[in-house]
C-alpha cells in the first residue's frame, strides 16, 4: 500500500557549508527533505499539495494531478492563483522523452485602449483583467497527457470550495492586506470572498466560496471549455461591463493557449530549460546563468558579497535585454534575436562589463510586481510538471465575476505600459511581458529537476540563486530553498537582502557601492522544486517555510 511521506532526511553534501559560508544560521534546515517513490508534489498551500497526490493515489500521472493541484490551489492561494489567472508550465513526458512548454498566457481584450489603460482605479477593477487562461491550460494538459476525466481532477477542489479550509498565517496576512485594495463593486469584491462582510477572515477561520464551488461543477460536468462558452463566461463579461470594462464575451470564446517548444542553455555540464517570450523571465534566468557560468563561484563562498555582488551584476544586465526585446512576438515590428541573446558569446560580452569590485548604476527596467504562484508534480514514471501561475497582483482585479465566484487578474495593470516606445505597450489582443519561467533541469538529455519560484520580477532573480546553490555548492533542495536570498530593485543600485546575512557581509557590499536594505529574514521568493535521483530513482522534494510551501510525496 502506499504511503504518504511528510518527513525525510536532511543531508548536507559533506563541505558544501564550508568555513567561508558567512550565513548567520548555516547548520540546520527549518524543514526537512521529503522523499517518495510514486509520486511527489511541492506547492505553496498543503491543502493544494494534498489534492495532487490524492489524484495520484487514485492512479492519475503527473499530468492529472498538475490539474487537481492548480484548481486547489485557486481554492486555498486565492490571492495568487486561480480559474481567472494565467501562466506556463513546462514538462516531460517520460515515455516519448518528449519536453514541452504551455503558454496559458492571457490577453487584453480586444477593445482595450490605452485610454482605458489611464482609467484603470488603483491597480484594480473591470478595467485591469487579461482573459483568463488557466481552464484553457487544464483543458489542453488533461486532454493531451492525462487519463482522468474532469470530474475526477475537479474533486479535491470542489470539496475545499464547498466545506472550507482553515486559512493560514499566510492566508490572513494576505486577506488581511486587501482589507483596503478591494472595492465594494455593489456587494461583489471583498464581500463576494467574506462571507458578506468587509471583514477579512482571520487565521484559523474555515474559508468557504460556495459560488466557486458551483463553477467547478459546471465544468466537471460540461468540460473546462465551458469556462469559455455559455453561462460562466457570460456573468463574467458581463458584470465587467456593468462596472464600466470592455471584456466580451467573444474575448473568452477567442482565447487559446499556445504549445511551444523550451528555450535552453547549459550550465557546468547541466541543460537548463524554461519558457521563451512572452515570458521575459525565461530569457533573464538563463542569461543570469550563462554570465555566471564564467566565474568560480564556489571559490567565492556561498553568500559572501563576492557571489552576491556578481549576481546582482548579471541580473542587471540580463534585465536590459530583457527590456529592450521581449514583448509579445505575434505583434513584434522586429523580431526577438533570440539564438543571438541566449548565446554564450553574448553572455561573454555582458560579462566583460562587470565591475568586479564596483556596484553598476542601472536605469529602471520596470516596476516589481508580485501576486504570483509555483507548483510542480512528478509521479513514478519520471513524468514531471512545472508550473508559474499568477492573478498579477494579490486578488488581481479585485472583482468577482458576478455569481461565478471567479476573482479575474489585473494583467493588465501589472505588466503593460503607456511609453509608446515600449514592447510593452497597452493594446487591444495583446499578450504582457510577464515574468513567469518554470524551470526544468536536465543531464544528459534526461530532464531530473523541476523548480520555480512566485515573485514578480523576483522570478528570474531568485532562480539563478537556488540553481547555483544545488550546482555550484552542492546543497540539498531544502537547504537550497532555505538559503538567505538578495533581489534587485530594477534600478540604481538597490538590493533588498534577507536580514540573515552576517552584518560584515552587507557592509562590504556597500563599500562596493550598492545600496543595501535588509528587509525581514524570510522575504524573498517562495521557491519549490523536485529532483529524481539519477541512480535510484527515488524522489526528494523540498519547500520554502517563506510562505506555506508544502512537499508531499508518497
Amino acid at each position: 500500500m502506499a504511503t504518504l511521506a511528510l518527513l525525510g532526511t536532511t543531508a548536507f553534501v559533506p563541505g558544501a557549508l564550508s568555513a567561508q559560508e558567512p550565513e548567520s544560521r548555516p547548520r540546520t534546515s527549518l524543514r526537512p527533505v521529503v522523499g517518495g517513490s510514486r509520486g511527489m508534489v511541492t506547492s505553496n498551500h498543503p491543502q493544494a499539495s494534498m489534492a495532487g497526490i490524492e489524484i495520484m493515489m487514485q492512479g492519475g500521472n503527473a499530468f492529472d494531478a498538475a490539474v487537481a493541484v492548480g484548481a486547489a490551489s485557486g481554492v486555498v492561494e486565492p490571492d495568487v492563483s486561480g480559474v481567472g489567472g494565467i501562466g506556463w508550465m513546462i514538462l516531460y513526458r517520460a515515455d516519448t522523452k518528449e519536453i514541452h512548454v504551455l503558454n496559458f498566457g492571457g490577453r487584453t481584450p480586444a477593445a482595450l485602449t490605452a485610454a482605458h489603460f489611464k482609467e484603470a482605479i488603483a491597480n484594480r477593477g473591470p478595467l485591469t483583467a487579461l482573459v483568463p487562461g488557466s481552464a484553457a491550460a487544464w483543458a489542453a494538459l488533461s486532454e493531451r497527457f492525462g487519463t482522468m476525466k474532469p470530474a475526477e481532477l475537479l474533486a479535491p477542489a470542489i470539496r475545499l470550495a464547498e466545506n472550507g479550509y482553515p486559512l493560514t498565517a499566510t492566508g490572513a496576512r494576505s486577506h488581511a492586506g486587501m482589507r483596503q485594495a478591494f472595492l465594494d463593486w455593489e456587494g461583489l469584491g471583498a464581500a463576494a470572498w467574506w462571507s458578506g462582510t468587509k471583514e477579512p477572515p482571520k487565521q484559523g477561520d474555515r474559508v468557504r466560496n460556495r459560488r466557486l464551488a458551483q463553477t467547478y461543477r459546471a465544468l466537471a460536468e460540461k468540460g473546462f471549455v465551458a469556462f469559455y462558452r455559455g453561462d460562466i463566461a457570460k456573468e463574467i463579461a458581463s458584470t465587467f461591463q456593468r462596472f464600466g470594462g470592455v471584456l466580451t464575451e467573444q474575448d473568452f470564446a477567442n482565447y487559446k493557449v499556445t504549445w511551444e517548444k523550451p528555450i535552453k542553455t547549459t550550465y557546468r555540464g547541466y541543460e537548463i530549460l524554461t519558457v521563451a517570450p512572452n515570458s521575459s523571465g525565461g530569457l533573464a534566468t538563463i542569461q543570469v546563468l550563462s554570465i555566471l557560468e564564467g566565474d568560480d563561484l564556489k571559490a567565492l563562498g556561498l553568500n559572501s558579497a563576492e557571489y552576491i555582488h556578481l549576481l546582482a551584476e548579471a541580473i542587471k544586465l540580463a534585465a536590459e535585454d530583457r527590456a529592450r526585446w521581449v514583448g509579445d512576438p505575434e505583434l513584434m515590428k522586429e523580431p526577438i534575436p533570440l539564438d543571438r541573446l541566449l548565446s554564450k558569446e553574448h553572455a561573454t560580452q555582458l560579462r566583460a562589463r562587470i565591475n568586479p569590485t564596483r556596484a553598476a548604476l542601472r536605469p529602471n527596467t520596470g516596476v516589481p510586481q508580485t501576486g504570483t504562484t509555483y507548483y510542480s508534480v512528478v509521479d513514478g514514471q519520471g513524468n514531471m510538471v512545472s508550473v508559474t501561475t499568477t492573478m498579477g497582483s494579490g486578488f488581481g482585479s479585485g472583482l468577482v465575476g458576478g455569481m461565478t465566484g471567479v476573482v479575474l487578474n489585473n494583467g493588465v495593470s501589472s505588466w503593460f505600459e503607456l511609453d509608446p516606445t515600449s514592447l510593452a505597450l497597452v493594446e487591444g489582443g495583446k499578450r504582457p511581458r510577464a515574468n513567469m519561467a518554470p524551470v526544468m533541469i536536465a543531464r544528459d538529455g534526461v530532464p531530473f529537476m523541476v523548480l520555480g519560484t512566485p515573485g514578480g520580477t523576483t522570478i528570474w532573480q531568485t532562480q539563478p540563486q537556488l540553481i547555483t546553490k544545488l550546482l555550484d555548492f552542492g546543497l540539498d533542495i531544502q537547504s537550497a530553498i532555505e538559503s538567505p536570498r538578495f533581489s534587485w530593485q530594477l534600478g540604481g543600485t538597490t538590493i533588498r537582502i534577507e536580514s540573515r546575512i552576517p552584518v560584515h557581509v552587507l557592509d562590504k557590499l556597500r563599500a562596493m557601492g550598492h545600496n543595501v536594505q535588509p528587509v525581514a529574514e524570510w522575504a524573498v521568493g517562495a521557491m519549490n522544486g523536485i529532483i529524481i535521483d539519477r541512480e535510484t530513482g527515488l524522489l526528494r522534494g523540498g519547500a520554502d517555510p517563506r510562505r506555506d510551501g508544502y512537499a508531499i510525496g508518497y
